[in-house]
């Protein structure tokens, strides 16, 4: 008889796409399955050992080594490698200078003097923070309104913050006191 010297081969399924930091089973789940097809031998299958995640910053990977001998100790390997992203990290959001109010001022005034927001993450790009203005609050003569900033990165890491405006808001005319008049005599100068 003629020895088998044909490997098996190995067939992987596709993997699957992971999110963001994904969990040991979650790795392990992503990747398909493997077929073995052997020309001799039958009812192989195929033995799959993860390798230990590699990776730095963001971009991380695991891989997966898929091995079979068949009847006649013809060995065939195969490797597959799923990639995602570790990211823990909140954006960062940096709030530029607030604009000096004047008295009385209006809503757009309010709202323009507030200074813009410049967002930089570890793993996202592109990030535009959101700022919602707050109803104003005070009283007397000193007020103030708040603008809450949001930003949430590829991963979901949310981070916030606030900036607030000062201003007086007087619509009250000044009181004027006139002391009593005194009597004058004749032919005042």
């Amino acid at each position: 008889p003629t020895p088998d010297t044909v490997k098996p081969t190995i067939i992987l399924a596709a993997s699957t796409a992971l999110g963001c930091n994904p969990t040991d089973a979650q790795i392990a789940a992503a990747f398909g399955g493997a077929t073995v097809t052997e020309n001799c031998s039958t009812g192989l299958i195929a033995t799959g050992i993860l390798a230990t995640e590699t990776g730095s910053g963001c971009t991380f990977s695991t891989t997966i080594n898929w091995t079979v001998t068949d009847g006649s100790n013809n060995t065939q390997t195969a490797s597959q490698t799923v990639n995602y992203t570790r990211d823990t990290t909140k954006p960062t959001i940096t709030l530029a200078t607030a604009t000096t109010l004047g008295c009385n001022p209006t809503t757009a005034e309010i709202a323009a003097a507030f200074g813009g927001a410049a967002v930089t993450d570890n793993c996202s790009t592109g990030l535009t923070a959101t700022g919602t203005v707050a109803t104003e609050t005070g009283s007397g003569c000193t007020f103030s309104t708040t603008k809450n900033w949001t930003v949430t990165d590829a991963c979901g890491n949310t981070q916030t913050a606030s900036q607030t405006v000062n201003y007086t808001r007087d619509t009250t005319k000044p009181t004027i006191t006139l002391a009593t008049a005194t009597t004058l005599g004749c032919n005042p100068t």
